[in-house]
């Protein structure tokens, strides 16, 4: 495995972490916290990580490899990611993609472009979806709910809560639960909702 490709590894298990599905860009997964590999951008360019809510963007990660220190050039080549959304996406801020990420695997820089601020600030880990839209001032009811993982449920309950949750975003008044086994179906959304209420 080549450099970048242990750093892309450690980023993807840093956002999975974090509550983001991260797919590459034909993957694109609707209505979902998506962090897309190799996002187009204007000008027939690619940023490493495009970051998705309610289908609008959010943020841009630009990703190096370990040796990397990511210094001004590194800076600079986000913040334009940054300023040059294609037009066809969604934002949350006035045609700019507001929430900014450095990453070499090991170490982890932010910058918010609304509040003016210069320096990046260091990380401990990745902002979660619900996290982001407070740096920003917004918020979702249920766009920002993280990553739902399947661990030890079996194929047909993690599917009826990905359903669920589906439901839930595209604001379904009646829901129905078919799983045979709805109590525990229902529990684990209720802790998905704790999670997400309690990040």
């Amino acid at each position: 495995m080549n450099p970048e490709e242990k750093a892309r590894q450690k980023n993807d298990a840093f956002l999975l972490k974090s509550g983001w599905y991260v797919v590459p860009r034909d993957e694109y997964i609707p209505d979902s916290t998506t962090a897309v590999h190799e996002g187009s951008m204007q000008g027939n360019i690619e940023s490493d990580y495009l970051f998705f809510i309610e289908n609008k963007t959010i943020a841009v990660l630009e990703a190096k490899r370990e040796d990397n220190l990511l210094g001004d050039e590194v800076a600079a080549q986000a913040e334009n990611y940054a300023q040059h959304p294609q037009n066809w996406y969604g934002t949350w801020e006035h045609d700019i993609i507001p929430l900014v990420y450095l990453s070499n695997g090991d170490t982890l820089l932010f910058k918010n472009l609304l509040t003016g601020d210069t320096e990046y600030i260091r990380l401990s880990a990745m902002h979660s979806p619900k996290e982001m839209l407070k740096l920003i001032g917004k918020h979702s009811a249920y766009g920002a709910l993280p990553r739902l993982e399947q661990q030890t449920l079996r194929n047909c309950l993690y599917h009826a809560q990905l359903a669920f949750e589906k439901s839930l975003k595209l604001l379904k008044r009646k829901i129905k639960d078919v799983a045979s086994t709805g109590v525990v179906t229902v529990n684990n959304i209720s802790y998905l909702f704790y999670k997400a209420i309690r990040a």
